[in-house]
């Protein structure tokens, strides 16, 4: 369900915003954007995933929001709504990023890694072999093997769903299949 973004009050422009000047003006704003402080978070969680808490994503968002109050400067000839979407989308993503134990670049190689493993499966019909995910990466064995390497061990695996192109096997399925 998409929900649009429509203030109660006028929407803010260059000429027409003013700073707060008391914390009821602020708290005023704050709830004036609460609804595109919303719809920006679930953007962030549609994009990132569902396992982020849309409340967490929508705090980091208000203080997004404070900033771009605080620092709007009206005569740039900058669009408010433009400029506190940008803030607050900026100050989300910032704090995931902040949070965010795994390097930018080991995520760009599991990725890849992915992406190339479901593209040969959708090709192939059935899981890719190591090799046949190697060549498509145009990669020889070894390379290949190094790029699992230091692709996946900083990667948060989960115990239900099938393994990467570089796991043997699933986790959970080897416990219960054990017993």
């Amino acid at each position: 369900m998409k929900q649009n973004w429509h203030p109660k009050e006028k929407k803010q422009n260059h000429s027409s915003f003013s700073p707060p000047q008391s914390q009821s003006e602020l708290n005023a704003l704050l709830k004036q954007y609460e609804p595109l402080v919303k719809k920006l978070a679930q953007q962030i969680q549609n994009n990132f995933g569902k396992h982020l808490d849309l409340d967490e994503l929508m705090q980091m968002g208000r203080l997004g929001l404070v900033q771009a109050i605080e620092r709007f400067d009206p005569k740039r000839g900058v669009n408010f709504e433009n400029y506190c979407s940008k803030r607050i989308s900026g100050a989300i993503l910032d704090e995931l990023r902040r949070q965010d134990w795994v390097p930018r670049l080991v995520r760009q190689q599991a990725s890849k890694l992915q992406k190339a493993y479901a593209e040969l499966q959708a090709k192939l019909g059935r899981p890719p072999h190591e090799n046949e995910v190697a060549q498509y990466l145009e990669m020889n064995l070894a390379e290949y093997h190094h790029f699992c390497q230091k692709a996946l061990p900083h990667t948060v695996h989960s115990l239900t769903t099938p393994p990467s192109p570089c796991e043997d096997a699933n986790p959970l399925q080897e416990i219960i299949d054990s017993q």
